[in-house]
């Protein structure tokens, strides 16, 4: 059997021709595994940028609950001092309430002068020199008492105190105050007539601006209104207000007069439309308050009446709060609790 010499034709079995085609799939494969080889490599990259990531973000949450849990430490101290700094001014505050209420009783004792003593109790903190103001008319040339019913300024006092002589002389009212039972009322405020009633002599006036220049302060510290009609026969009041006053240039000082109930007057109808006191009512005195035992104003003081016979001796007639109430808005004045 013969074979086609061109079966086994050199150029088939040409060792160039097989060594180049080795050589290309030789450097194919090359080729994969340098692929394969650059991806491992960006695997380890990726794989370690990752890494670095977490590690930056665990650590910046580490270091930014650190910071809270600092600031909120902080805060809680500073709650802590904020709250031992409260507890300080409260007990300051306390100690000064108790101050003021030591320095009114010992303000009663040295200024009356009768016998009479009167049950206060210690645990009020009002003082009545403050809520007691002297009402000047410098137009009338005449001047008398009030007190400050109201924080917002609202002054009690008597009718015939503000009264118009008939030349509009009651157009301009100064009202005095003072901070201490040693000192001279100084001219503070300026204050209009609200409403008036000649018939129960009340009148109720709203401080409306400042005396030259003076402060004019958003709350007006001021009585509260009690219940007259709790005040039985003998009960022992204070009744405060600048007596005797005759104009500018004769303004004395706040007083304070102690008595006990010894009557009560009737009036239209009213059967106890006045309360007629132990002790004497001076000029002046008009439109000043009558304190109970628990630093409540029942009683505005109106007048004096004469004892029977010409006797000189003169006794205190003062206006039951509750008539103010019941003939007035309550606006104008704040209750006791």
């Amino acid at each position: 059997m013969s074979f086609d010499d061109d079966f086994l034709d050199d150029d088939f079995l040409d060792d160039d021709i097989l060594e180049d085609e080795f050589d290309d799939l030789y450097k194919t494969e090359s080729f994969f595994e340098d692929v394969i080889e650059f991806l491992k490599d960006v695997d380890k990259k990726i794989y370690i940028g990752i890494s670095a990531f977490a590690i930056i973000i665990l650590s910046f949450s580490i270091f930014q609950n650190f910071n809270n849990a600092e600031t909120t430490a902080g805060f809680e101290d500073a709650e802590l001092d904020e709250n031992s700094q409260d507890n300080n001014d409260k007990g300051n505050n306390e100690d000064v309430v108790e101050n003021t209420t030591t320095t009114t009783v010992q303000i009663i004792a040295t200024t009356t002068s009768t016998s009479t003593t009167i049950d206060v109790d210690t645990n009020i903190d009002f003082d009545p020199v403050q809520a007691t103001v002297l009402i000047w008319l410098p137009n009338c040339g005449y001047a008398g008492s009030g007190t400050i019913v109201s924080d917002l300024g609202y002054i009690l006092t008597n009718e015939h105190v503000i009264s118009d002589d008939g030349t509009d002389c009651n157009s301009e009212i100064v009202v005095f105050t003072t901070s201490s039972a040693d000192k001279d009322p100084e001219p503070k405020y300026y204050a209009e007539i609200v409403t008036e009633s000649v018939r129960l002599d009340l009148a109720v006036l709203e401080i409306t601006s400042s005396y030259g220049g003076t402060y004019l302060p958003k709350n007006f510290y001021n009585a509260c209104l009690g219940d007259s009609e709790s005040v039985n026969l003998s009960d022992d009041l204070l009744i405060w207000g600048y007596p005797d006053v005759r104009g500018i240039d004769s303004i004395g000082r706040i007083d304070v007069t102690n008595g006990f109930v010894s009557g009560f007057e009737s009036e239209d109808g009213i059967s106890k439309a006045w309360f007629s006191m132990s002790a004497d009512i001076s000029y002046g005195n008009s439109g000043g308050g009558g304190y109970n035992s628990n630093g409540e104003l029942v009683a505005v003081t109106t007048g004096g009446l004469s004892s029977l016979g010409g006797s000189p001796t003169q006794r205190g007639l003062l206006r039951p709060i509750n008539i103010a109430k019941q003939n007035f808005s309550s606006i104008y004045f704040d209750n006791c609790k």
